[in-house]
């Protein structure tokens, strides 16, 4: 590095590059500046309100689509499944779900689907 640059004082590099930003009143042209942050806003989950805004959809939440429309396809074709068929797709959707559950949050993890059970079971996904 060239002795002419400066090194931020404490923080990091985006600490700084706000800092600079702020004190030439780049900020204040935005839309709200100076009013009150509205009472709605301190209810949300501002990560996933972050990140639904970006578009941005976890890969166990893709998982959890997935396994909910694998088991709707197999409801709806329940009466032409033979028993070891729907034993075969039942055992292919609860790996998914095994998979779903190392992936997710704790609070967020299921149980796995039971054959003659499903039509109650899909209730946990939708």
């Amino acid at each position: 590095m060239t002795k002419d640059r400066k090194q931020p004082v404490s923080g990091d590099l985006m600490d700084e590059i706000f800092k600079n930003h702020h004190a030439k009143g780049d900020f204040d042209h935005l839309p709200g500046h100076g009013k009150p942050i509205p009472e709605s806003y301190y209810e949300k989950d501002v990560f996933h309100e972050v990140l639904k805004e970006a578009k941005y959809l976890p890969p166990w939440l893709k998982l959890q689509h997935e396994i909910r429309d694998e088991i709707a396809q197999v409801i709806k074709r329940l009466k032409y499944l033979s028993p070891d068929q729907l034993h075969i797709r039942t055992d292919r959707i609860n790996t998914k779900i095994k998979q779903y559950n190392r992936e997710c949050p704790v609070p967020a993890q299921k149980g796995l689907i039971i054959s003659d059970q499903i039509k109650e079971q899909y209730e946990n996904w939708v």
